[in-house]
């Protein structure tokens, strides 16, 4: 027989009896007689508990609220720097925390995000500069940002503020300025005493009492541990669907809340049966508006009996017994003892043990869950002496390293590319290892991860054990622990130099093809060139033998200006050629530039000054 259909067989049995003992003797009568009881009970008990509880915190709202309102508050979150508004806002601050039951104060302001507090067990004097101050970016101070952005007037938590070290009941008033948000201020109510305070009278009956807000968070309950310490700017605590599991309970709750947060008496009772761990429970509901918070009472329903009978609660208590005795021994057998031999079978797996038996007796689901157990250890034995085979099998030279950027693992690959022994490499560091002149960037490259969780292909030197200098690309991913990291590193030492030596080669023949390129421009000018130095010569000739021969005759006037236009003529022919050969320096020098410019030409222009150059008229 199944574990399951022993416990439901067990227990079905056990609930039949149970039930039809209790419902037959007792259900109509105590039903109708509960519910009269309770009523009156309900509406005693919850406006005591209420106002009993409530009036200290709604005392200190009536004096905040007064104190937000102060015009020397409001100048100084407007004008912090004034020194006259700051001066008399401290003292409004300080005439406040006299009357504060906690002795103290504390004030924030939005344009300043300065922390200002005060308390009886500080100095007496006045403060005058902030405790500290806020940032948006940290989340223990997120709560102010968070209850600047609503449009309640005030809040009411429970937290421990980890700068001053101590747990209160925070009432947060926002101060404004035409209709806006400019800082928070309020006090505190220490928590341990007020729950000592509220805890003082004596109370009938076994009854409980909640007090939540709107949306079911549990603001304060008698036991401190299931207090909810919700504070502004988080999203997680304790709400009453942690104790009320019903979908129906909790949507009856909540209609009744709205309709008592609404009703006219504020002093309104509405009570409502639910279901709590398979017990009807009556619940009374009231509002207190001054806090915002709905007040919650339970009674159990066999609190509330007015069925006095001796003989029905002693059939009870035996049945009870017998219950307990029979449950406690079959799940003893079948889970419990089975459940904590497979609780110290799974220590011992963390603990580096993998030759474990996982064989336990107990209920068939039981055994075939350590049947599972051991076929996963095995598994996973498998499993990891394959990673750690391909781990340091591997040409990648991977590690593990902390925040420190201690070396806590590394493959074999990664010990052989630095030249350290394994016991070696777990006693030094990443950045230790780094080049003195790569640190700022392999400390850059850490800093990336920090923010991204990765960074790739960081190229950084590291020094080997020899002393010797190698090159590395390295790319470094942060593990899910958030703690630890891994680090994929490649030797790029021999690549990098096969790349300066192709830069080299490059260069060099760069070098070569423009000093071919020279003598060939240089060729092409001494070609250009020919032309016109032979038509200057072949001009000189011509004037020098027209000298010789005497052509002109320089008795007469005729001959002599003969003489000098012939000159005249040549020597202007001479320095057009002098002018070709600048512009033929130009033209080649032009053409190696790499910002030419495409101009419009003649061609005919072209081909005169060619056969000019050859010393022909066209």
């Amino acid at each position: 027989m199944k574990l399951k259909d022993k416990l439901f067989s067990t227990l079905t049995l056990l609930f039949v009896i149970f039930t039809f003992i209790v419902w037959f003797f007792t259900h109509k009568e105590s039903e109708r007689a509960n519910e009269l009881l309770a009523t009156k009970l309900i509406q005693e008990h919850s406006e005591l508990e209420k106002y009993k509880t409530l009036s200290p915190i709604i005392t200190e709202i009536t004096l905040v609220k007064q104190l937000a309102h102060e015009p020397a508050i409001i100048a100084m979150a407007k004008d912090e720097n004034n020194p006259k508004s700051r001066k008399d806002g401290l003292a409004i601050l300080e005439k406040y925390r006299s009357q504060f039951q906690d002795k103290s104060y504390f004030a924030v302001f939005a344009n300043s995000s300065n922390y200002y507090f005060n308390e009886a067990s500080s100095s007496k004097k006045a403060v005058k500069i902030p405790l500290y101050k806020l940032s948006p970016t940290l989340s223990k101070d997120r709560w102010f940002y968070d209850a600047l952005a609503m449009n309640e007037p005030f809040d009411i938590n429970i937290q421990t503020d980890r700068v001053l070290g101590c747990s209160k009941v925070w009432i947060n008033y926002s101060i404004k300025d035409k209709g806006k948000n400019i800082g928070i201020i309020g006090t505190g109510i220490d928590f341990e005493q007020f729950l000592g305070n509220t805890s003082t009278y004596k109370q009938v009956g076994e009854r409980k009492n909640y007090f939540i807000k709107n949306d079911l968070s549990i603001q304060l309950i008698k036991d401190v541990h299931l207090s909810n310490y919700k504070s502004m700017g988080q999203s997680t605590g304790i709400k009453l669907d942690t104790l009320i599991k019903g979908p129906s309970d909790i949507r009856h709750i909540q209609e009744v809340m709205k309709e008592v947060s609404h009703a006219k008496d504020i002093h309104a009772v509405r009570i409502l049966w639910v279901d709590i761990q398979g017990n009807r429970t009556l619940l009374g509901i009231t509002y207190a508006p001054e806090v915002g918070w709905f007040s919650l009472t339970l009674f159990d329903k066999k609190d509330l009996s007015v069925v006095d009978n001796i003989n029905i609660f002693i059939m009870m208590s035996i049945l009870l017994i017998i219950t307990m005795a029979v449950l406690a021994f079959r799940l003893n057998k079948a889970i419990i003892y089975p459940i904590e031999k497979l609780m110290q079978n799974i220590d011992s797996v963390k603990q580096g043990e993998l030759n474990i038996d996982f064989y336990i007796t107990g209920s068939i689901e039981l055994r075939e869950l350590a049947k599972r157990f051991q076929s996963l250890l095995r598994e996973i034995e498998e499993r990891s002496q394959l990673l750690e085979t391909i781990f340091n099998s591997t040409k990648e030279s991977i590690a593990i390293m902390d925040k420190e950027t201690t070396f806590i693992l590394a493959n074999n690959a990664y010990s052989e590319m630095l030249g350290y022994s394994e016991t070696e490499l777990y006693q030094q560091t990443c950045l230790g290892l780094t080049h003195p002149e790569d640190v700022t960037i392999a400390q850059n490259a850490l800093d990336t991860v920090n923010v991204r969780g990765y960074v790739k292909h960081i190229e950084k030197r590291c020094l080997k054990k020899d002393g010797t200098i190698i090159e590395t690309n390295m790319s470094v991913i942060t593990l899910p622990d958030r703690d630890n990291f891994l680090i994929i590193t490649n030797d790029i030492t021999e690549e990098n130099r096969l790349k300066r030596e192709r830069v080299a080669q490059d260069q060099q023949m760069l070098q070569q093809s423009r000093l071919a390129q020279m003598g060939e421009m240089i060729s092409m000018i001494a070609h250009q060139w020919r032309q016109p130095l032979g038509s200057i010569a072949s001009t000189a000739l011509n004037m020098k033998l027209k000298l010789e021969l005497e052509s002109f005759d320089l008795h007469t006037q005729e001959g002599r200006d003969g003489l000098n236009q012939f000159f005249s003529e040549k020597l202007d022919n001479i320095e057009h050629y002098v002018e070709n050969l600048t512009t033929t320096i130009d033209d080649f020098r032009n053409f190696y530039k790499p910002d030419k410019k495409v101009v419009m030409t003649h061609l005919t222009h072209r081909s005169q000054n060619l056969f000019y150059n050859n010393g022909s008229d066209i």
